[in-house]
């Protein structure tokens, strides 16, 4: 019997359980969200151990931790060195900060004189950006207001109806004629950064013959529509498909023999630790999607600064990455050199929780002192986004080289004493 599960039910109670298989280990999504927030990753290998069978963790990405097991923990590691089927494709890197004359900026003449080529030989091509909507923000170019969302701490997505609307909680409103703050008229509002919605138009202006379509959260959640996108992929009734991480996701197509990554380095600045590594794997997983039938296919990777991680943006040159990053990593003391356990505090009122936030900081400091626990306690901090749905988030950061310590520190914590 084969079963086929996600998340949680990787714990269904199988009596003659003899293998499990992670397919994509690398994905963060295989950490729960919600309570119970459980890695169903950890979790299958924590299964595999307790019934002492094997457990397969596949992935053309593997996660710098799981390497990192390979050779410190004897895991076995197996390499295919070769496709199913086609062969790797050719990658190229542009910069978008290139002052060559072209007829758009965020099409590179390179990446437009290959969708012309694939249009002219009925190929097919996957344009990718990792951003949904039309423009990231809206903002005033005479007072710098930002259209945000009233509930969250995050500025307003435009989509193409006007639409302004908040990513985490849903929040939408139509863009208003004038700024908000100095009433303005509409010329003074300038549309910032770019999504997935504005590519398909500036698409559709440059190849107004190509049969296009939109692969995003907005689209891919009507499950029938999205359905009938695939199938029209797969027979060749699209030409190019414009989409976000969705593409990702392992889908075969064998009519594409041209990806196009609009802004590769969009993802590189954010404030984590390991943002190179995920959006390397973001870049590869894309990029697997050319050339899955055929000997001959074509990346395009447009960034605007280059960036160490486009060394290794063959699949096969992923794993001289994994000794790059591993050496940072040790230097600061950042997973998997060292265990990092993060607390979440929330709360409505944001004078309480950050009150509280010092009090449990403050707490975890002199008990560790105490008890002379080697552990660093980081925060507490405002995440990025400090805000969703009225509801305020501070976090702090438990880091040491020993699991056992930080959990019971983590454990000696009364929660009684805390609203947050």
């Amino acid at each position: 019997i084969i079963i086929i599960v996600v998340h949680l039910p990787v714990l269904l109670p199988i009596s003659n359980l003899g293998l499990i298989i992670v397919d994509e280990e690398h994905e963060t999504g295989y950490q729960e969200k919600k309570h119970p927030k459980i890695n169903s990753k950890d979790a299958a290998i924590w299964r595999a151990q307790l019934y002492n069978i094997p457990v397969l963790l596949g992935s053309a990405t593997p996660s710098i931790q799981t390497l990192y097991n390979v050779e410190h923990k004897k895991w076995h590691f197996f390499q295919l060195k070769n496709r199913f089927a086609g062969s790797f494709p050719e990658i190229k890197v542009v910069f978008l900060t290139d002052k060559t004359e072209r007829k758009n900026f965020w099409i590179s003449t390179p990446l437009y004189t290959a969708i012309k080529e694939r249009l002219a030989r009925k190929e097919q091509s996957i344009i990718f950006l990792n951003r949904r909507g039309f423009s990231f923000f809206v903002q005033c170019s005479l007072c710098s207001f930002v259209f945000t969302c009233p509930n969250c701490s995050v500025s307003l997505t435009l989509h193409t109806d006007n639409q302004l609307t908040c990513h985490y909680c849903a929040y939408t409103t139509r863009l208003a004629p004038h700024c908000t703050q100095c009433n303005a008229d509409d010329s003074a509002l300038i549309k910032k950064g770019i999504g997935t919605q504005q590519i398909v138009t500036i698409l559709q202006k440059l190849f107004p013959n190509a049969r296009i379509a939109r692969a995003d959260l907005d689209t891919t959640s009507q499950q029938k529509n999205w359905d009938v996108t695939v199938q029209k992929m797969h027979v060749g009734e699209i030409d190019i498909l414009v989409g976000t991480q969705t593409i990702t996701k392992g889908y075969d197509f064998a009519g594409v023999t041209l990806v196009g990554i609009v802004w590769a380095d969009l993802n590189l600045h954010f404030p984590v630790f390991n943002a190179s590594e995920t959006t390397l794997q973001q870049l590869i997983q894309v990029a697997g999607r050319a050339g899955r039938k055929t000997d001959k296919s074509l990346v395009i990777v447009q960034a605007m600064q280059n960036h160490d991680i486009f060394a290794y943006l063959n699949e096969i040159d992923y794993l001289q990455f994994f000794n790059d990053a591993l050496s940072s990593r040790q230097a600061l003391g950042y997973p998997p050199c060292k265990r990092l356990v993060e607390i979440e505090m929330k709360h409505r009122n944001a004078q309480i929780l950050e009150k509280e936030a010092h009090i449990l900081t403050n707490y975890l400091i002199t008990h560790k002192n105490q008890s002379n626990y080697e552990i660093q306690i980081l925060g507490p901090a405002k995440p990025p986004v400090h805000t969703i749905s009225n509801t305020h988030i501070r976090k702090i950061y438990m880091k040491g080289a020993d699991i056992g310590t930080i959990i019971n520190l983590f454990n000696s914590i009364n929660q009684n004493n805390y609203k947050s």
